[in-house]
């Protein structure tokens, strides 16, 4: 690599070090920031890129007039490593044993843009003994201070909503350092981030903010599943019979029916709700593209011939179905167009159904679409995602918490 000017550049990269560390050693919750590979030289605009994978590492190229450059930089665990450039768009890949991913980040003058890294699993080898995996990439687009505490706090609050995990985990810990009380509407973005983000790592973050704010955080779920990773036992992925793809993409757990017929997955709850008598159950989902008067949505099951099934249509109606001893009921709460205008301006759609002993009601992005009563003996021991008809799906998270 052609390096220019390399005393300036370890000299200035000397500076950076000692001023980070010293800056973000202060609050233990803060992850100690990267070290800067920055060969432009004190006195010049520039920017810096931050790579983050705590899990699953990888080598760093640049692109450069369509010419790969070994950077000479691995990524692996807490600390993001970073190069700095000038201001404007630059390209970069992403090695990881046989994964490759090409991305364009924007650098922002005397700001931090975050690149983070994560894994998601797809099923496992031959031999069983280690999993494959896609390399999902995500890019920040909210330019970050350099030094959180002698920054503009809105900078910080506007990155909570940034598409970026990386960028939401150390907006979260910038704002400890900071010690800056949000206001309300950025305390229920937190809370929000610390119950729902897709991120382990996020929702720990926002977690820990809370409790320094005095605030309450909280209860941890019985299982959330954000499709971050895919846990045991996996998620399918693959075709069935020509007539549906079953995937991940980053954004989810896509089901794509190409038939006028059932397209389900289903996952043991491994016998969680037990002794559960009171227990919510949420599944975001968000409609891509297809038939918009059939549903999709969430089954409820004891097993494949006896479950509840709940679910919306992209025109705007939600239901609740019933198969009992393998055949179809009467609907227990038949289509209803509550939610309608939510169902059809949102991009995630939120299916809630409330368990309080036998008695359950079902809910659309908070309206309440019916009641029902759960039949005797029934014991939920699985729960599955599905589609009718020829659509596509992206199933965010799937979240039960006891009540």
């Amino acid at each position: 690599m052609i390096r220019s000017d390399i005393a300036r550049g370890i000299l200035s990269l000397i500076i950076l070090i000692a001023l980070l560390l010293t800056s973000f050693t202060a609050c233990t919750s803060t992850i100690t920031m990267s070290i800067y590979k920055d060969e432009i030289g004190s006195g010049k605009s520039k920017g810096y890129v931050a790579f983050y994978s705590p899990k699953l590492g990888g080598q760093i190229y640049s692109l450069q007039d369509g010419l790969e450059i070994d950077e000479d930089i691995e990524i692996y665990g807490n600390r993001p490593v970073g190069i700095a450039r000038t201001p404007g768009r630059h390209e970069f890949i992403i090695y990881h044993k046989k994964n490759k991913v090409n991305v364009s980040v924007p650098v922002f003058p005397d700001a931090i843009t975050y690149v983070s890294v994560a894994e998601q699993v797809i099923g496992k080898t031959y031999s069983y003994s280690t999993y494959k995996y896609l390399v999902h990439v995500s890019v920040g687009s909210t330019p970050m201070p350099i030094l959180p505490e002698s920054s503009d706090s809105r900078m910080l609050t506007s990155a909570l909503s940034d598409k970026d995990w990386g960028t939401r985990q150390f907006a979260l810990q910038g704002l400890i350092q900071t010690k800056v009380v949000p206001d309300s509407t950025t305390l229920e973005r937190i809370r929000f981030l610390a119950s729902r983000d897709r991120y382990r790592e996020v929702r720990e973050t926002a977690s820990e903010l809370l409790r320094y704010l005095g605030e309450k955080i909280p209860s941890r779920p019985l299982h959330f599943d954000t499709f971050e990773h895919n846990s045991e036992p996996l998620w399918y992925i693959g075709s069935k019979e020509g007539e549906s793809d079953y995937y991940f993409d980053g954004e989810g757990y896509n089901i794509d029916s190409k038939a006028e017929t059932w397209a389900w997955e289903i996952k043991d709850l491994l016998e969680l709700l037990s002794d559960v008598p009171n227990y919510d159950i949420e599944v975001d989902a968000s409609w891509k593209e297809g038939v918009t008067n059939f549903d999709y949505g969430f089954v409820l099951l004891q097993d494949k011939g006896n479950y509840y099934h709940l679910s919306i249509s992209k025109n705007g109606f939600a239901r609740v179905g019933l198969i009992r001893n393998s055949v179809l009921q009467d609907s227990l709460i038949p289509w209803q167009n509550h939610a309608s205008e939510s169902i059809f301006s949102n991009d995630i759609n939120n299916l809630k159904l409330e368990v309080r002993g036998k008695d359950a009601t079902y809910f659309v992005n908070g309206a309440v679409i019916g009641r029902f009563i759960l039949y005797d003996g029934f014991m939920p021991n699985e729960i599955g995602l599905f589609i009718y008809g020829k659509q596509k799906v992206v199933f965010k998270s799937i979240r039960i918490k006891a009540r």
